[in-house]
């Protein structure tokens, strides 16, 4: 899968999966740079190829596979909004942040709903151990000459959450919609309903473990669209996972 798969090379019939590796952390620039993954991937989702953009992962010291590839993806997008939900520390706003200055253009909404201690125990019955350890501590690691582009709501439960996605929506067309909140199959599948039909032609729903249930799947089979997976980690199943409006 190179560069010649762009805006058409998404097709709109049968679902199918495709499937990428990011490798271990020693691994990274190996698959970076001789594997091509990452801007296979990308390329996918964008339509746009990447290539140029990867040495600046350095600059702002972006090295986990998740925030690399969300780097690339902004970059290559060029997106002018892109609403986040779940933001833990901020690790990925951060990612999307640093392409946004890069890019001179675009703002992140994010929505979190800050879990303190030690994780909780989602309506699916399996632990999720995203939390923070205080609620101030929510986005802490954005640094101050990142933060203009950023407009940060933190909620206090599940329904104020979706009440600040659906305004968001409401308040025009976005580019990028990035999951990474409560990862239920009915959260995620509500969350991809809000923002599909809020994307413009060409958008990118992008969304953090894929691998948890069947949400990206059937979301991709109602909406027609194929999905597209990425393993971060040998091994394991694809944990990231994308579909290009």
């Amino acid at each position: 899968m190179g560069s010649s798969l762009g805006a058409r090379g998404i097709g709109q019939t049968a679902v199918s999966t495709s499937i990428m590796t990011f490798g271990d952390p020693i691994e990274d620039l190996y698959w970076i740079y001789r594997r091509q993954r990452v801007p296979a991937f990308v390329t996918v989702l964008t339509g746009r190829t990447p290539q140029e953009y990867i040495p600046e992962l350095g600059r702002y010291r972006i090295y986990e596979g998740k925030e690399a590839l969300l780097y690339l993806i902004v970059r290559s997008l060029r997106p002018e909004k892109v609403i986040e939900t779940g933001v833990q520390f901020g690790w990925s706003s951060l990612a999307i942040l640093a392409a946004m200055r890069e890019n001179g253009v675009g703002s992140l909404h994010s929505i979190d709903l800050p879990f303190v201690g030690h994780g909780h125990l989602t309506t699916d019955g399996n632990f999720d151990d995203t939390h923070v350890n205080a609620i101030s501590d929510t986005g802490r690691c954005v640094p101050e000459y990142l933060r203009s582009r950023w407009d940060l709501r933190i909620v206090a439960d599940p329904g104020a959450s979706t009440a600040e996605l659906r305004r968001l929506v409401s308040e025009g067309p976005l580019d990028m919609f990035f999951h990474d909140s409560d990862h239920t199959y009915a959260n995620m599948t509500l969350e991809y309903g809000i923002a599909w039909p809020a994307l413009k032609p060409g958008g990118v729903l992008y969304s953090d473990d894929v691998d948890r249930n069947r949400a990206l799947d059937d979301f991709a089979q109602s909406v027609g669209r194929t999905k597209r997976v990425f393993r971060i980690h040998p091994g394991k199943p694809p944990s990231l996972g994308g579909l290009r409006k």
